[in-house]
């Protein structure tokens, strides 16, 4: 009997994400948005629903993430953005991206709770529609000025290297 109290078996699951480690090597304390976040980016064998399109975006850099609404968010990466959605069977999918690049003007704030995006244009389709950029729609101002400030935090990290 005590043996079979200390034996372990192959069914250990993590209760949550990885401590996620920034570039810049200091140990900061656990936020479980900056654990999921990262491990959304990853390839992951447990539970692969939680990783955007089978790790496709792996070699991306996380730098943090902000949820649009219930199924939809903004992922912010050291080199660009991501709007990933929620499948209906939980899968995540990124519907666009943009490289910082690609973007003609800083991004900016319209009617308290929308990220306006310009960017250079793209053809989209076989009909030639031309895009220039995204808005988002945040569920509140607070939200929408906070992914700001990170846009403009990360943007200025890529200038000052």
């Amino acid at each position: 009997m005590l043996n079979r109290a200390t034996h372990a078996s192959n069914d250990v699951i993590s209760l949550r994400p990885p401590r996620f480690f920034s570039e810049d090597g200091v140990i900061r304390p656990y936020r479980l948005r900056d654990g999921a976040g990262s491990q959304m980016l990853q390839v992951k064998k447990v539970n692969p629903e939680d990783n955007i399109e089978n790790g496709r975006f792996a070699k991306l850099r996380y730098f943090t993430h902000a949820m649009v609404n219930n199924t939809d968010l903004l992922m912010v990466t050291k080199s660009g953005i991501l709007f990933v959605t929620r499948g209906t069977f939980g899968q995540l999918t990124c519907e666009w991206q943009y490289t910082y690049d690609e973007f003609t003007k800083e991004p900016f704030i319209v009617d308290g709770r929308r990220l306006r995006i310009e960017a250079k244009e793209r053809v989209k389709s076989v009909f030639h529609a031309k895009e220039f950029g995204k808005i988002i729609n945040f569920k509140t101002p607070a939200e929408a000025k906070w992914i700001l400030s990170k846009l403009e935090e990360v943007r200025e990290s890529q200038t000052n290297v």
